[in-house]
């Protein structure tokens, strides 16, 4: 795409193709994936050991 593209886009396709607008709550939410999933990858590269989430202890069932 040669075009300035617009804040809150969503651009797909190529040549890239304006599919539509996001919401303010869908462009925050693909940030915050954002950010988790760099965490997860630099933790992969073994630069981090955040993995973006916190471990829950086992839940044991009936006995």
């Amino acid at each position: 795409m040669t075009k300035d593209v617009p804040p809150r886009s969503l651009v797909i396709g190529v040549p890239a193709k304006l599919l539509r607008q996001l919401s303010a709550e869908e462009a925050a939410a693909l940030i915050d994936h954002a950010r988790k999933y760099h965490r997860l990858a630099l933790a992969h590269a073994g630069r981090g050991t955040d993995l973006g989430f916190v471990a829950q202890p086992p839940q044991l069932g009936p006995t």
